[in-house]
């Protein structure tokens, strides 16, 4: 039988897991690599679960044997070869990962997003993270992080459904670097479904026609925000919709009356549904005056756009967490 020129070998722990690794040569030097991927006992009352968890283990060493083969068959060949993936930065990959859903039809916000999560990793870990530190450990003590970080704006903690987002989106990109080969699997799917961050159970927020009204009346310090948000209230566009709404997405026609009317023809960012719907008379007086591509080109990111909201209904009396995603609860309007 042809010996393989990377060998996978076990060694016993005191444990009683076996320790996997790989051997090979090297210019007459005998070499090392130490994954960590141990094998379970297969006996007692978790033998079921430790056959199948040792099935994936030796999965994912041989897949490591066959890629570490290419390569150094590929340097005796006098093929350059890149450097190791796992020595990669993960602020590198992120980079390229935004790169990636950049060029997308993901909208802006998931980009802001993947910055947001870019900015609370460098918070917790520093930017000099490799790729092979991220681990179990790792992604508990992020989420650990994650319950106690604050917003970029405010000194107040982020909100449950934030961390929720944030740990999906670090979930993603790792994902994607599996996928990519980066790394060998996901340090995430070791985790317990109980430490995992879970979006909070919460009650439906609802503006009523006196409250929306106090607000309509009012002179907010930023027009444009008001001018989105009353715009969302009769239409229930999302806060993506209306970031990337545009001039030649709204028409205007004339009705079976003869009456000119206008109508929005536009894709959704979330659903990608195409949908034609057409606007109320109080949905166009909110549109603001035509100063370029965008209709509402002037908003500012998501943070200070909530935060402006809140501050907004505060002024007019309303207590209740006001925010730009209450605007689709608002059915009564539309």
């Amino acid at each position: 039988m042809k010996k393989e020129i990377v060998q996978i070998r076990e060694r016993k722990m005191p444990s009683g897991k076996t320790s996997l690794y790989l051997a090979y040569t090297i210019n007459g030097k005998r070499q090392y690599e130490y994954p960590k991927l141990y094998l379970l006992p297969e006996n007692g009352r978790g033998k079921t679960a430790a056959i199948a968890a040792n099935k994936e283990t030796r999965r994912i060493i041989e897949a490591m044997q066959a890629k570490k083969i290419v390569e150094l068959t590929q340097n005796r060949s006098g093929i350059i070869v890149k450097k190791e993936p796992k020595k990669m930065l993960f602020s590198q990959w992120i980079k390229t990962f935004r790169d990636y859903k950049a060029k997308t039809t993901r909208g802006e916000e998931y980009i802001k997003t993947i910055s947001n999560v870019e900015r609370h990793i460098c918070e917790y870990a520093g930017d000099k993270v490799t790729m092979a530190a991220i681990d179990k450990k790792f992604c508990e003590g992020f989420i650990s992080y994650l319950k106690t970080a604050k917003g970029k704006f405010t000194e107040q903690p982020l909100s449950g459904m934030t961390q929720k987002v944030y740990f999906a989106m670090f979930n993603t990109m790792l994902k994607k670097a599996v996928r990519d080969e980066i790394i060998p699997r996901n340090p995430i799917d070791l985790i317990d479904t109980g430490t995992k961050i879970k979006a909070p159970e919460s009650e439906r927020v609802y503006l009523d026609i006196s409250e929306l009204k106090k607000m309509a009346a009012s002179d907010p310090k930023d027009k444009s925000t008001k001018q989105a948000f009353m715009f969302s209230c009769f239409t229930g566009l999302r806060i993506s919709d209306i970031r990337q709404l545009k001039w030649e997405d709204i028409e205007e026609y004339t009705d079976e009356d003869g009456n000119s009317r206008y109508r929005m023809i536009k894709r959704m960012q979330k659903t990608q549904r195409i949908i034609t719907y057409s606007l109320s008379k109080e949905a166009v007086s909110w549109l603001p005056e035509r100063t370029g591509e965008l209709v509402f080109d002037k908003l500012v990111c998501a943070p200070n756009l909530n935060a402006q909201i809140k501050k907004w209904a505060e002024s007019c009396g309303i207590t209740k967490n006001v925010s730009f995603h209450m605007r689709s609860h608002n059915t009564i309007f539309y």
